[in-house]
């Protein structure tokens, strides 16, 4: 969920009501977890001064409502670079993420960045990236990891392998540590393999396919890990592709029995 606008800077407080209401209505739908999202014009990577200040100070903003609302985790895009080069596009990140984390110290919340596509100048469309970020942060407790599976897959994770989705859970072991994976982003992609480029598709109408969502919701290692519908088509969409994860999940449990 977005805790204000995704599009646009200006955005109300939030409001008394709602951040008594939203304990209540999250215990009443009966939601095990929840996880917002930041904002998409937040760019901490940026070499312009006035954007990443502006974003600084709008992710500031976001963490201390999730905090708020009891939200303990949120997903942000690390940032494109711009004419800097990646490694300057790296340090600009992880002095934003280091600021934004020291004006909330006493806010229970985990920034999970999301592995990106690799789109233009995106940064964090390796684990590598993502790995030197929070391995250089001083506060490596508020940082984890988000899995989209179509960025993966566009970024050259060959997730359509029958083997590569546990290839890349042993690389995340190994990087950052399966105990950061706090989220994972379930999309298909309509773009191929190593193609960078960021385009989701409905569950099992991509290159992915239908296979390799059943051995995700098989995969022992992502129990326990809230995953969430990004597709498009709207409502009617998340409720067939919903479904399909349902009946897909029901096949591999019994396969594996």
């Amino acid at each position: 969920m977005f805790t204000r606008s995704p599009r646009a800077w200006a955005f109300p407080p939030l409001a008394a009501q709602d951040v008594e209401q939203f304990p209540v209505q999250r215990e009443r739908q009966r939601l095990a977890a929840v996880v917002a999202h930041a904002m998409y014009l937040l760019n901490l990577a940026s070499a312009d001064d006035r954007l990443w200040r502006r974003s600084i100070d709008t992710f500031t903003d976001e963490i201390e409502r999730c905090a708020r609302l009891g939200i303990d985790r949120i997903v942000i895009h690390p940032g494109g670079a711009g004419a800097s080069t990646p490694e300057q596009g790296l340090a600009r990140i992880l002095a934003g993420l280091t600021e934004v984390i020291d004006r909330t110290s006493g806010a229970a919340v985990v920034v999970l960045l999301e592995i990106t596509a690799g789109t233009g100048t995106q940064l964090g469309h390796s684990l590598k990236q993502l790995a030197w970020l929070i391995d250089h942060h001083p506060r490596p407790d508020r940082l984890g990891m988000c899995l989209d599976t179509a960025h993966a897959l566009a970024a050259g994770y060959p997730l359509h392998e029958p083997a590569g989705l546990s290839r890349l859970l042993d690389e995340i072991d190994a990087r950052l540590g399966l105990a950061r994976l706090g989220c994972v982003h379930l999309n298909d992609s309509l773009k191929p393999f190593a193609s960078r480029v960021d385009r989701h598709a409905r569950i099992g109408q991509g290159y992915l396919g239908r296979d390799f969502f059943a051995r995700l919701l098989a995969e022992p290692r992502l129990f326990g890990i809230p995953k969430i519908l990004e597709v498009p088509g709207g409502d009617e969409a998340f409720r067939d592709d919903l479904r399909l994860l349902a009946r897909l999940a029901r096949r591999a449990s019994s396969a594996g029995a």
